[in-house]
C-alpha cells in the first residue's frame, strides 16, 4: 500500500528531524493502539538500541502504512506535552495538507 507521493515527500523533507529529534520510544504503545504499528513492529523497534537507527526504521515502516497512518502519527505528536514535538506534528500536517491542496 504505502503512503502517497505527497506524504512520502513530506517524510523525505523532514527525515533529518524525524531521525535526530523524534523520541519514538515514547510513542510505540500509542502507535500500536492506533493501529499504525503492529505487535511485531513494536517488538522490532524496541529491540533496536541506537535511537537514530530506531527512528530510521520507524520512518521506513510508516512509509509503508498509508496516508491514514501518517495522519494518526502526526496527531499523536500534536497531543504530546513537549512543544517541540507538538510543533513537529503540526509542521508535518501543514506540509502534507498544503501538498494535497495543489
Amino acid at each position: 500500500m504505502g503512503v502517497s507521493e505527497n506524504i512520502l515527500q513530506v517524510i523525505d523533507n523532514n527525515r533529518r528531524h524525524l531521525v535526530n529529534d523524534l523520541p519514538i520510544r515514547q510513542f510505540l504503545i500509542d502507535l500500536r493502539n492506533e493501529s499504525v504499528l503492529n505487535d511485531d513492529d513494536v517488538d522490532e523497534l524496541q529491540a533496536i538500541t541506537p535511537e537514530k537507527t530506531k527512528n530510521d526504521r520507524f520512518i521506513r515502516i510508516l512509509a509503508k502504512r498509508g496516508d491514514q497512518a501518517f495522519y494518526k502519527f502526526c496527531n499523536l505528536l500534536i497531543r504530546n506535552q513537549a512543544n517541540a514535538i507538538q510543533n513537529l506534528g503540526r509542521d508535518l500536517l501543514q506540509e502534507a495538507d498544503s501538498g494535497n491542496s495543489l
